[in-house]
């Protein structure tokens, strides 16, 4: 069981994680902001983080670069509607992409993929 933390700004979308994730066999935490990701990531460091683009005002893909660049080893999906934001994720140390609408098998595909 890995620890999750999904971070986007509809609660719609955290909810369908947590629950898919759960049932999935993961612990997970959600978060709709830039601090709620902070306070998580000390409180619960997480084996994987799903990381929405746009993000409250803040860009998902600078988050990444900073958090990558301070020395997280956990690995980061970065998530958005719009494929072009997700080209370059290699540039902003993400370790995969999802583009939205998704597939919850794709989801489970790319976690376990980068947890194993």
């Amino acid at each position: 069981m890995a620890k999750i933390l999904a971070v986007d700004a509809s609660e719609q979308l955290l909810d369908l994680f947590s629950l898919a994730l759960k049932t999935h066999g993961h612990e997970v935490k959600v978060a709709n902001s830039k601090a709620e990701l902070c306070k998580n990531l000390e409180e619960f460091s997480p084996d994987l983080i799903l990381l929405e683009i746009w993000l409250n005002g803040d860009d998902g893909r600078e988050i990444c670069n900073n958090l990558k660049e301070n020395g997280l080893k956990s690995p980061v999906i970065l998530m958005s509607t719009n494929r072009d934001l997700l080209n370059n994720f290699s540039m902003y140390h993400a370790d995969d992409v999802l583009e939205k609408p998704f597939e919850i098998a794709t989801v489970y595909q790319k976690i376990d993929t980068l947890l194993a």
